[in-house]
């Protein structure tokens, strides 16, 4: 039996008296099932009870897959009958396809890792060391962070921080001088 030139044969049978009603190949449009495909007709008992599904057989001492799909309504099967190399063949080919795009998913990723592991230790590096210098006294220190991330939230609320407390600072050293004048005021008020 030839197969149509995509490897693949179409046949729909009656299911009442498995009469071949279509057939990509015509010459065999009303025979029986039995007399074109043996060992599928022998094997439609197996599969009489699924709507559908697939089913390998051998036809000629070849391999052959039937697919196939009842249609209970209509009293037909549809069968679609391959060979091994096609069906394997699309399946590989999907199989190596699936495998190029993850191995340059996996190779694009190691790539990327290394900057953008950097560019967010880097970012902390610096909040970390203008922390320290804030920490250490230097309220001047403004952290310079320049990704657009929680690091970047965190240096500007260190920055914050250290002016406020410049600013507390700076309020705090004017009360003290306004009181040490006025502590000298009265001390040379008291002395006359």
């Amino acid at each position: 039996v030839e197969q149509d030139k995509n490897g693949q044969l179409v046949i729909i049978t009656s299911q009442a008296n498995a009469e071949i009603l279509f057939k990509s190949q015509l010459d065999q449009k009303g025979a029986s099932l039995t007399q074109a495909f043996p060992e599928l007709a022998a094997a439609i008992s197996k599969i009489s009870n699924i709507s559908s599904g697939f089913h390998p057989f051998n036809h000629n001492g070849e391999k052959r897959f039937a697919s196939f799909q009842h249609f209970g309504n209509l009293d037909w099967t549809l069968f679609v009958i391959s060979r091994p190399a096609e069906v394997l063949a699309k399946t590989e080919q999907a199989s190596t396809i699936n495998l190029i795009v993850t191995l340059g998913a996996t190779a694009l990723m190691l790539l990327l890792i290394p900057f953008v592991a950097g560019g967010v230790t880097s970012s902390i590096r610096k909040v970390t060391a203008g922390a320290e210098a804030i920490a250490a006294g230097n309220l001047e220190h403004e952290i310079e962070v320049s990704s657009r991330d929680e690091t970047r939230q965190l240096a500007d609320s260190f920055n914050r921080m250290a002016r406020s407390l410049r600013n507390s600072v700076g309020e705090l050293q004017d009360l003290t001088q306004e009181l040490e004048n006025r502590v000298e005021e009265r001390t040379k008020t008291l002395e006359q």
